[in-house]
């Protein structure tokens, strides 16, 4: 049986999967009843945590997640929302045996492995809601999959910003999480590629990049990360480093381009 896994690296707080597929058939009940883009686009996130989390209690390194998720996540709908009981319990055996394949194969033949489900096709099915609700049900999952997708392009673009920021200001995971208000774990598990970066972070994080590249017209790359570790009346008395890790490295870049630009 699948296990969610919760914690770094031990599986601390498990929980069966009987609470998962709760989960996710009260979403799909939910989504029938009202189908909404927002919701279709939740349900989605829901079934790739838990393609994450089972991946990772399964030993599937993080730089292979991306293959996992696409194709799992993709082959989701015809299961979850044709059979009778809505699929869970068939999507948890699928998932399971497609992970089983997973780590005893080839990369090159996941996509077999991970190809769509052997099931009936939805005629087949006895269906409990109407055909056009279903209908308009399968064009949200189409919709909510891209918009996942693009999310998963933008936290490419963060993770690569933030690797950037550790780098050229030689900071840490935990300086990092300073600036963007989370913990130093999380961003850890952003930079990976464990998880996804929230649209919204990802937002911050992509604004960061103009002002990073303004200090390094400004500074050597190697003057940079000593420079702003200097205590200077431009910031109060404070270091730089002290503004930008309070997410104010767009006012750091200003000041520092006005005061040169008065030298001049």
């Amino acid at each position: 049986m699948l296990k969610v896994w919760h914690g770094c690296g031990t599986l601390s707080s498990v929980e069966t999967t009987d609470h998962a597929k709760a989960a996710i058939r009260a979403k799909i009940l939910s989504i029938l009843e009202a189908p909404s883009l927002p919701g279709m686009l939740d349900i989605v996130h829901t079934i790739d945590d838990f393609v994450v989390t089972s991946a990772s209690a399964a030993g599937i390194k993080s730089e292979q997640f991306s293959v996992v998720r696409s194709m799992a996540v993709q082959n989701a709908f015809p299961i979850l929302f044709v059979a009778k009981s809505y699929g869970v319990d068939e999507y948890f055996q699928y998932l399971d045996s497609a992970i089983k394949q997973y780590q005893s194969a080839q990369l090159p033949t996941l996509g077999v492995i991970l190809g769509p489900p052997e099931r009936p096709a939805f005629g087949d099915q006895p269906l409990e809601i109407d055909p056009l609700k279903l209908r308009e049900c399968g064009q949200l999952y189409r919709l909510a999959l891209f918009s996942f997708e693009s999310e998963g392009t933008v936290s490419n673009e963060g993770q690569q910003i933030l690797r950037k920021l550790m780098a050229t200001l030689k900071i840490s995971f935990d300086d990092l999480g300073k600036m963007f208000k989370v913990s130093g774990e999380t961003v850890r598990r952003w930079e990976n590629g464990t998880n996804s970066i929230p649209m919204d972070k990802s937002a911050t994080i992509l604004s960061t990049q103009g002002p990073l590249d303004k200090l390094l017209q400004i500074f050597q790359p190697a003057r940079l990360p000593v420079v702003i570790r200097r205590t200077s009346d431009l910031f109060e008395g404070e270091r730089a480093l002290d503004w930008i890790l309070r997410g104010r490295i767009a006012d750091v870049a200003t000041r520092y381009e006005v005061a040169l630009s008065y030298q001049a």
